[in-house]
């Protein structure tokens, strides 16, 4: 709170009150001055156009009138020197002084019967805004500390989001966010009539491996197609793990052919990388590739249970030509 919500409005109602009160105290002595002073002038004409006294010798007479004259007239100046004027003075400065269009210390030029009071209300107003200088300190402190807070909160719940979205072992992108993510990818692409290409991804030879060199090989192979997936991605693109050696790419605003291209170009990456390991049969990669132009009013669901059967037509092609080329080689022996 600062010092314009200081209002007069605010002030207290008692106070004020009792500035009124010395106010119409100090109305109610000048008029009682003033009907004394009068009474001593009307004495005074009567006695000195009679010359004859009243109740007692006519020299006492008029020193009496007199005498009420000059006392009312000094207690009247007296009252409006040392009360009504410091009073109306105090009141005009307090709304001023509240609102901070005057310093305090403008309270310390009030004199008069209202000197301490006017010192002891500077004391008030002095100490009332040191602890409103402490309160918005405070406000300020636990604003910040509530933002930290909320910053630190934010951050552990990203982190939270992030793990609960992500495969621990590979980075990719999990089947949950998978399923959330395709619909709206291909209502988008539809709507700006874009292409949309799927790579359904599975590793051939992966349980060969884990039998040869162990799940630990195995793992670490799956986190070098994550790495390598990431790293092929373009602005856009998502790769996901779908499940066990499966994965799944999808490619907005990819054609088909531009897909087929990228595809080949991961397979013989995979190969590159896999050819060194101890084992009869490498792993490489399996993939089948579906455009949204090949299923144009499908769901995702629809979608990708399409690209999961071309998959396995390949898988199983390759696993054919691999039993026929195996044939040939004993016959020739």
């Amino acid at each position: 709170m600062g010092d314009e919500d200081l209002t007069e409005e605010s002030a207290p109602s008692h106070g004020r009150r009792f500035l009124r009160g010395l106010v119409s105290s100090a109305k109610i002595s000048r008029a009682i001055c003033l009907t004394v002073a009068n009474i001593a002038v009307l004495a005074l004409i009567y006695l000195f156009c009679r010359r004859a006294p009243l109740l007692m010798h006519w020299e006492v007479q008029v020193s009496i009138a007199y005498a009420m004259l000059f006392s009312s007239g000094f207690v009247a100046v007296h009252q409006w020197i040392y009360w009504a004027k410091p009073t109306r003075r105090l009141l005009e400065l307090l709304p001023l002084v509240r609102r901070g269009h005057e310093p305090i210390e403008g309270l310390g030029k009030i004199s008069g019967g209202l000197t301490d009071l006017a010192e002891e209300t500077q004391h008030l107003l002095r100490e009332l805004r040191r602890q409103k200088a402490e309160v918005a300190q405070l406000e300020l402190e636990l604003s910040q500390r509530v933002a930290s807070r909320t910053d630190a909160l934010e951050r552990s719940l990203g982190v939270m989001k992030q793990h609960a979205s992500r495969d621990a072992l590979t980075g990719l992108l999990n089947r949950r966010v998978l399923d959330e993510t395709l619909p709206t990818m291909m209502e988008r692409c539809r709507a700006e009539n874009l292409p949309l290409s799927l790579m359904m991804i599975d590793v051939d030879n992966f349980k060969p491996l884990n039998d040869t060199l162990g799940h630990a090989a195995g793992d670490d192979l799956l986190r070098s197609l994550g790495q390598l997936f990431r790293s092929t991605l373009l602005d856009g693109d998502a790769a996901f793990r779908y499940g066990g050696d499966e994965f799944v790419l999808l490619l907005p605003a990819t054609s088909q052919e531009e897909a087929k291209s990228r595809a080949h170009q991961l397979a013989k990456l995979v190969e590159a990388m896999t050819i060194t390991l101890a084992v009869a049969r490498p792993p490489q990669l399996s993939i089948g590739l579906l455009s949204m132009a090949d299923a144009p009013d499908s769901d995702a669901e629809s979608f990708l249970r399409a690209a999961d059967r071309l998959l396995y037509r390949i898988k199983a092609a390759r696993r054919s030509r691999r039993a026929s080329d195996i044939i040939l080689k004993a016959a020739a022996g």
